[in-house]
């Protein structure tokens, strides 16, 4: 039944990623799909229910599953989520791939440090209505 569960859970995160990707997706000099991903996912402990988003959440350790989403070839970004949310988008690097490889992702703000553009900004802008230099401030002070 657990099993059952833990499937239904994964389709769900999944159908939710195929909603959300392709407005994240760079269309100014290809066209790429969903096949132009190779798909990266594993199960990633956090230390609250806030996942890898910071804040505070309700529990104390949480599971959660991690999507990375790599471009196969083209310049896309490469895509996290953590559940079925968007976290950030990175260029792939040596660190990022030690990252999967080692299935434990950086958290939101944690990756910021070097090479992620932090998904916060546009968080911002939507649930504190702001324009985009205000969060990018915001985001240089917290870094």
């Amino acid at each position: 039944m657990a099993y059952s569960n833990k499937l239904t859970q994964m389709a769900r995160e999944l159908l939710n990623i195929e909603a959300d990707l392709p407005y994240r997706l760079d269309y100014s000099t290809e066209r790429p799909t969903i096949d132009s991903f190779k798909l990266h996912t594993f199960t990633q402990m956090w230390g609250s229910t806030a996942l890898g988003f910071g804040g505070f959440g309700g529990q104390a350790m949480t599971e959660a599953r991690t999507y990375v989403f790599v471009p196969i070839a083209g310049n896309q970004k490469c895509f996290v989520y953590f559940g079925s949310q968007f976290a950030y988008e990175a260029d792939w690097c040596e660190e990022l791939r030690k990252d999967i490889d080692s299935q434990c992702v950086e958290s939101v703000n944690r990756a910021g440090n070097s090479w992620v553009k932090l998904a916060y900004c546009a968080q911002l802008m939507l649930v504190c209505d702001m324009d985009a230099d205000k969060a990018e401030e915001i985001l240089d002070i917290v870094k």
